[in-house]
């Protein structure tokens, strides 16, 4: 059974979803119209129904504020903390230029799931179901050619990544209730989508 979070929600998490608005405001989840500030409070609300105090769930609204768009870590940490600055970076996608291949940044990440702190655990888990969630909708409306939206348009590869961070997670997680179940519904909806990718694939015509 997950633990929720017991915190009364202050100022702090007011002022993170106020920025997060501001900041993510003209972008949309990949090949949708769907704002994308959807996907931050999908997060947030994940979280907090997994443990998350106010840190991780301020984190949670924050988590892509570094990765993708021009707010700094060091604006993170002024306006919200160390803590949460803490957080946001560990949920960071961070990587030189030139950009390198998905491949070497997804092994990268899987690296660093092992390494990084025990508290971002549930705002990357929450992170990655609310995304595979998405995923599982839109191939069931879309079928295979959602794929191509992504980076790696090949289903393998997705598939690879998220099976593999199931993995990565539940080495992170044995101790803990609340996080063992978030992990439970990310491993289960990546089971679907296989099995989803797996119809779909059977159903094509041959070549």
């Amino acid at each position: 059974m997950a633990a929720p979070s017991a915190f009364v929600p202050g100022s702090a998490l007011a002022d993170a979803a106020a920025w997060a608005i501001e900041m993510h405001k003209d972008q949309v989840r990949k090949a949708t119209g769907i704002p994308y500030v959807s996907h931050l409070f999908a997060v947030a609300a994940l979280a907090m129904e997994h443990g998350a105090d106010e840190d991780q769930t301020v984190a949670a609204l924050l988590h892509d504020i570094i990765e993708d768009t021009p707010a700094t870590f060091e604006q993170v940490d002024e306006r919200f903390g160390p803590r949460v600055a803490e957080i946001v970076a560990a949920c960071s996608e961070r990587h030189g230029d030139p950009k390198p291949k998905w491949r070497l940044r997804k092994e990268t990440y899987l690296d660093h799931v092992g390494l990084m702190p025990t508290e971002a655990l549930v705002v990357t888990i929450a992170d990655k179901l609310h995304n595979a969630r998405s995923i599982r909708r839109d191939l069931a409306v879309q079928g295979l050619p959602m794929f191509a939206r992504f980076t790696a348009a090949d289903p393998d590869d997705q598939l690879w990544y998220y099976e593999s961070l199931v993995d990565a997670y539940r080495a992170r997680t044995v101790d803990d209730e609340a996080l063992t179940a978030l992990v439970d519904q990310l491993d289960a909806v990546v089971a679907e989508i296989r099995t989803q990718v797996e119809a779909l694939v059977s159903a094509e015509p041959p070549s």
